[in-house]
């Protein structure tokens, strides 16, 4: 499904009746006469809008505004007219005046926000690979987009605006003051159009000749004139609605009657077959002689070896020999009923949650022609097939085991980031409206069409933005023995669980004391000298960096070599104006080393507590002081593995790896998860390498991974605190 974007915005003055009209198809484009794709619509564009009249009008293609997928599609109008122009088709659409959200799209389209895109079904769409022309496209749902939320779509050529301005510009008039577009959205469009003959330019770019004549008796038309073409709109929308639904009556009726057909059909082959087994059985033969016919537990009985292991270890396996057949430390590889195994039960999948874990794998599976229907599956040769569906699934549990099981870098919401790119820009809200003490209005402005005098001052919205920059992680074991199914699935989930171990520890391990400096004495993990170049916390800077360097070192505080619980609440205050970004309790949460956290354990305060109703000291742990949760890990100052000073910080909260007496002091942080975006590819790819002279292969998972911040109010720590 495709998404497009326009640029004009305009004032236009509402009426009774909610109408828009709609650029959804836009000829050409504005990247030499195509979109964003390289793609573009024209005159020979088959939109079949004889089989599609009145396609219903949706909230940005049934999505939330935050770009996810919402509970349900949000249906805001209909379709009550089409009309094909110069610059492409235009629907005329009448808003559901019932929906709140249609109202608030209206108020946005009369600010000039509101964005069109056409969509349609992905297997009926027929595009020319070569020239980028899009020669099939079913037009199946309109979606309206607000840009002020960020829905920014591909063509600047589809715009929604209010019927009225195209009366105005279907009489050949410039709109009059106060409902001009605004001078910075008039962007020239493309003026080469393939197939079009360079007919691309803009209409605005174009304009006729206007008469006199004609401009004056579009100025005299009153409101009287407009409501008449509305509902004669509206009427023939309402006919073309009803002749909709008594065609879809017709439709569904045809469906039920072929559906009780095929029901009989297959009625009548079941005692067919029903029949022909009693009668073989009869003459002796203990089970029929066509396979179709076997018994489920017998059919699938080759595959019934990988019972015992589920479906992530499973694609781990054939993953892992996959790759060593590739580079020849396997004979065999994976077998055909191992990947049978696990195309039946990515098919059968069972439960909501195990279904949305599974759509990456169908999508990867149905991108390379597989069946996707259990019987189907069992009776076709997978060899043949690629193997991305596989590393799809193996790829999708590694991830969801490593970061969102148990971790501290799970809390932390997750963009996926589009494969081949290394950096990604997340659009970040700035400084809100003003509110001001306005007068009420109790005069109009001049002019033919005038309005209440304005009140209420402007004041601009600031917007930004933060890069999330992509680096390589890895996690590793070694494997002892021949890589041969017979011989790797009863170790395959001993596998998963070393590599979900490490990439849960090295991952935690960045997200906290990640510091991209590599410079002499400027990285935090070691202070006193000049990290190598390999170490896995440069791949981004983490909670501690951010909270140590970030701001001008303003969310840090030196707890003077002492501990006590005041220090929790000292951190916190640090995180905004007044620790105003810490107000709300449910987001923050604290990070303790486990130096810090033991000596936590023995705090006046937090002894005293284990006897309230809520207790802070639960299983002879710190689960909570202050109302915050606390969280103590083995990742935090992990790379100073010191038998004697390990796991701790100097007196300035960072790591002399060059002295390592220097490290004696804990530190406590205090971090707000939604600030924070962990990026990272679904794809892992999995390689094997062998060592002949242990008898030995190393077998490495790698992945892509990501991490940004909001500003330096994202996280506060108290250093030196003592242990």
């Amino acid at each position: 499904m495709r998404q497009y974007q326009v640029r004009e915005t305009v004032k236009v003055r509402a009426l009774k009746n909610m109408v828009l009209e709609v650029l959804g198809v836009p000829f050409g484009g504005p990247f030499g006469g195509r979109d964003s794709y390289r793609e573009y619509f024209d005159e020979q564009t088959n939109l079949h809008l004889d089989l599609f009249p009145t396609p219903p009008i949706v909230y940005y293609h049934g999505n939330g505004a935050d770009g996810w997928p919402d509970d349900a599609p949000q249906y805001i109008g209909k379709t009550i007219g089409t009309e094909e122009r110069e610059d492409g088709v235009w629907f005329q659409v009448l808003l559901d005046e019932a929906s709140a959200l249609a109202r608030e799209l209206w108020e946005k389209a009369k600010e000039g926000l509101l964005r069109a895109s056409s969509g349609s079904a992905s297997h009926l769409v027929r595009i020319d690979e070569e020239t980028g022309h899009i020669e099939e496209w079913p037009v199946v749902e309109l979606s309206l987009l607000d840009i002020s939320m960020g829905q920014a779509p591909a063509n600047p050529y589809a715009v929604a605006l209010p019927v009225l301005k195209s009366i105005y510009q279907q009489a050949g008039l410039s709109l009059p003051e106060g409902l001009e577009t605004k001078p910075e959205a008039a962007e020239a469009r493309g003026k080469d159009v393939p197939g079009r003959g360079g007919a691309g330019a803009s209409p605005t770019n174009n304009q006729p000749k206007q008469s006199k004549g004609v401009k004056a008796m579009v100025l005299e038309m009153t409101e009287m004139d407009l409501q008449a073409k509305l509902q004669e709109a509206e009427e023939r929308g309402r006919k073309a609605v009803e002749a909709e639904q008594a065609a879809k009556a017709k439709r569904e009726q045809e469906i039920e009657d072929a559906r009780a057909e095929a029901v009989k059909a297959r009625e009548a082959e079941w005692a067919e077959e029903k029949k022909a087994l009693e009668e073989a059985a009869t003459k002796g033969r203990r089970l029929p002689d066509n396979p179709d016919e076997l018994p489920d537990l017998l059919r699938y009985a080759e595959t019934a070896r990988y019972d015992n292991l589920d479906d992530g270890a499973l694609a781990l396996t054939i993953g892992v020999l996959s790759a060593a057949k590739a580079v020849g430390r396997s004979k065999g590889g994976a077998s055909n009923a191992a990947l049978k195994a696990l195309a039946i039960r990515s098919v059968e999948a069972r439960g909501e949650e195990q279904r949305r874990r599974n759509s990456p794998v169908l999508q990867a599976m149905k991108a390379v022609d597989m069946p996707l229907k259990a019987n189907e599956l069992n009776q076709t040769t997978l060899a043949d097939y690629g193997d991305e569906w596989v590393g799809e699934a193996y790829s999708n549990d590694l991830w969801r085991r490593i970061v969102e099981e148990g971790s501290i870098a799970g809390k932390i919401p997750a963009v996926t980031v589009p494969h081949g790119v290394e950096a990604i820009n997340i659009p970040l809200e700035g400084a809100p409206p003003t509110f001001y003490k306005v007068a009420q209005a109790d005069d109009l402005e001049d002019g033919p069409l005038s309005r209440p005098a304005v009140t209420v001052p402007a004041s601009r919205r600031g917007t930004g933005k933060r890069q999330l920059t992509m680096g390589k992680i890895g996690a590793r074991t070694v494997y002892a023995g021949e890589l041969e199914e017979q011989s790797f699935v009863p170790w395959a989930e001993e596998l998963r669980a070393s590599i979900v171990q490490e990439g849960q520890e090295v991952i935690d391990h960045i997200v906290i004391d990640g510091d991209t400096a590599a410079g002499a004495t400027t990285n935090i993990n070691d202070i006193g000298g000049t990290p190598a170049g390999t170490e896995a916390f440069l791949i981004a800077d983490g909670f501690r960096k951010v909270a140590l360097m970030g701001g001008a070192g303003a969310n840090a505080r030196d707890a003077g070599e002492s501990f006590d619980a005041s220090d929790f609440l000292e951190t916190v205050k640090l995180m905004g104006l007044g620790g105003r970004n810490a107000g709300n309790k449910d987001k923050v949460e604290f990070v303790l080393d486990m130096w810090t956290h033991w000596a936590s354990l023995g705090l006046p305060e937090v002894k005293t507590r284990d006897v309230f109703v809520s207790p802070t000291i639960e299983a002879g742990t710190l689960t909570s002081i202050w109302g915050y949760r606390v969280n103590a890990t083995g990742n935090m100052h992990r790379v100073n593995q010191d038998a004697n000073y390990g796991l701790k910080a100097n007196a300035a909260g960072k790591i002399d790896m060059d002295t390592v007496a220097n490290n004696t002091r804990g530190a406590l942080l205090a971090v707000r998860y939604d600030q924070w975006r962990l990026g990272y590819w679904r794809r892992m790819t999995i390689e094997v390498t062998r060592y002949p002279s242990s008898d030995a292969n190393e077998i490495v998972a790698l992945a892509m991974l990501g991490l940004t911040h909001r500003d330096a109010e994202a996280a506060a720590i108290s250093f030196n605190v003592k242990v």
